[in-house]
């Protein structure tokens, strides 16, 4: 029960966050309409209506279909998958309070810097648990929102029904009453029509084929789901500019399907009695559907500039929407199990299957890393991506006449497919060509105010021992009265010799975006075929923007970078990148490996 206390506001704020995007992506939409003045004029209301089942959809489920095609897919959304075809969008881990190294990675990435770099890290989150107290606050207070829009819902209905005493039915589901102002629907299974007793029978007519459009299209229905949905995100401003938005579209295209089937002679009549039963605001609780609400002067204002719809013009606007709604309602796909053999990615594809194809052999093993980057194309042999550890070291079996698809043993639940990917199906079979492979890294870091001074130590290990250490830059000159921030990069260029190996290579410091050292590095060897690197695998919290956040203590120390030099003849750098091990695994490791280590000191560190 506690697990599900500390997870379940993380959940729904994850389904807001992802609904706020599609929110945003709607308005958009629109507006480009709107700026080429086709918003009202040309497109009919009721596409634009359309497209909030989506918002609605993103709020109330939190469980989608995975594709590349998703809309999510050029953030690089996480996601959690559940099978191999749904997922759950995570900008926030689910259990926050209790991972070792909590990271939110939202689609704003300064937010994330800044979150990033107060949330606490490491064994001070496991033991303290210092998120506890904020999320279970976070979540009372989530609760206690919920009650407080259920208590006006509730108020709302009540004080509703005793206006509605001594109504009288007129016909079908259609009833007359003294004590309301406004036309409206309410009820969900069985939904009813009132009626003001003072409505002439000329404006009956149209106001009673306008809330009889209402129940057809199932409004009330959509409504009562927009104010539960309203109730549960009531801490997002943008949900509530969602609502708005949906209401104000669900009334004009009804008003246009009005004028559509009785003619324009009825628009002066029926825009009067707009006027006249204006609520001017729209009802958020979830009942009723009145025919008054929202803005009168924005529904006016559409009854005038009528929709001039060609049916071209229509199906395309139509068929756009269609195509936002499709790929804003999916997620992406970026997190599933991946592979890399032979210079090319396999995909998971599908269930385990329980036998292998006839003729299939073994062709290694897999070398689980936790993760990895193939546009910097740094891994041997096999390297994987979101596959469960349990299946290091498992053979990976493949037909010699169906080189695009792989086989990784599953212990006793068969044999997991994966499908080579189509963009990277021809790349040459040559996993690294001598080349510098990947790039630096960003890093911010807060100095408590018991640090004297800051620098970064280089560590070069040869074949899994500590060849040499030395400091390579300093700062003396931090302030003891407040603390302290440093923020800087720190990246490696390589130089080739004319025979294509690695001959040579330098670090280069930028502090503040302007460089302030370079110096070259004093390598074990003469010459190397391959480097690669990667951020702090214990520090970074997003591996992809490769920035690293973190609070030091005084003679503290963290890893900022990572590289791996190979001697191989064709440049291959093993995906673990331990600086030390022992000979009896030396053939799955680097040959050299250099670490740069950020270091704080409370007294020298040059005396050190």
């Amino acid at each position: 029960m506690a697990n599900i206390f500390y997870t379940i506001f993380p959940a729904v704020f994850n389904m807001s966050i992802t609904a706020s995007v599609a929110v945003i992506a709607i308005i958009v939409f629109r507006l480009y309409f709107y700026m080429f003045k086709i918003s009202y004029k040309k497109v009919p209301s009721a596409v634009f209506y359309a497209m909030w089942l989506v918002v609605l959809f993103r709020l109330l489920c939190p469980v989608s279909i995975t594709s590349q095609l998703s809309f999510f897919e050029r953030f690089e959304s996480p996601v959690e998958h559940i099978n191999d075809s749904t997922s759950v969008m995570e900008f926030i881990p689910a259990d926050i309070v209790h991972t070792e190294y909590p990271a939110v990675d939202t689609p704003v990435d300064f937010a994330d810097h800044l979150i990033n770099f107060y949330l606490p890290k490491g064994e001070e989150q496991l033991r303290a648990d210092p998120l506890e107290a904020p999320v279970a606050l976070a979540t009372d207070i989530w609760i206690l929102g919920i009650c407080g829009m259920a208590v006006y819902g509730i108020y709302s209905y009540t004080k509703l029904k005793k206006q509605l005493v001594g109504s009288l039915k007129i016909r079908d589901n259609i009833y007359i009453c003294d004590y309301i102002s406004s036309p409206f629907v309410t009820g969900v299974i069985k939904p009813r029509i009132y009626l003001p007793s003072t409505l002439s029978e000329k404006e009956a007519g149209y106001i009673i084929l306008h809330e009889q459009h209402h129940i057809k299209r199932f409004d009330h229905i959509f409504k009562l789901l927009a104010f539960i949905a309203l109730s549960l995100h009531w801490f997002n401003p943008v949900i509530w500019l969602a609502y708005e938005f949906a209401m104000q579209d669900m009334e004009m295209s009804c008003d246009e399907a009005v004028i559509r089937k009785l003619g324009d002679d009825i628009r002066s009549s029926y825009t009067q009695s707009l006027l006249n039963f204006a609520t001017g605001r729209h009802i958020f609780a979830g009942v009723p559907l009145a025919f008054g609400e929202g803005d009168t002067k924005v529904r006016i204002r559409n009854l005038y500039n009528p929709a001039k719809t060609t049916v071209i013009n229509t199906a395309f606007v139509a068929l756009l929407a269609i195509f936002l709604v499709f790929i804003l309602a999916i997620n992406p796909d970026t997190n599933k199990g991946q592979i890399i053999y032979n210079g090319m990615v396999y995909r998971q594809s599908g269930n385990p299957i329980t036998s292998l194809p006839k003729g299939s052999t073994n062709v290694g093993n897999l070398l689980y890393t936790e993760d990895w980057y193939w546009d910097n194309g740094m891994y041997w042999e096999f390297s994987s991506r979101n596959i469960n550890p349990i299946y290091q070291n498992m053979p990976v079996f493949q037909h010699k006449d169906n080189p695009g698809t792989i086989f990784l043993t599953c212990g006793g639940d068969g044999w997991m497919p994966l499908k080579a990917d189509s963009m990277d199906y021809n790349k040459t079979d040559i996993l690294i060509e001598p080349k510098q492979i990947g790039k630096g890294v960003e890093y911010t870091v807060q100095l408590n105010r018991d640090v004297k001074e800051c620098g970064i130590v280089e560590d070069i290990y040869l074949q899994g021992k500590l060849y040499s250490s030395r400091l390579v830059i300093y700062n003396d000159s931090i302030s003891a009265d407040e603390n302290y921030t440093n923020q800087g990069s720190f990246d490696y260029n390589v130089h080739f010799s004319e025979e294509g190996g690695i001959d040579g290579m330098e670090f280069i410091f930028r502090h503040n975006e302007y460089v302030t050292s370079s110096s070259a590095v004093s390598l074990p060897r003469e010459k190397y075929t391959g480097a690669g690197s990667h951020p702090s695998f214990m520090t970074a919290y997003n591996y992809n923007k490769k920035h690293l956040s973190y609070k030091m203590l005084a003679n503290d120390s963290f890893d900022l970078l990572t590289i791996a030099l190979s001697t191989m003849e064709n440049g291959g750098i093993y995906a673990n990148f331990e600086a030390e091990y022992t000979p009896d695994d030396a053939d799955m490791r680097n040959d050299t490996v250099i670490v740069y280590r950020f270091v704080t000191s409370s007294t020298s560190l040059r005396e050190q």
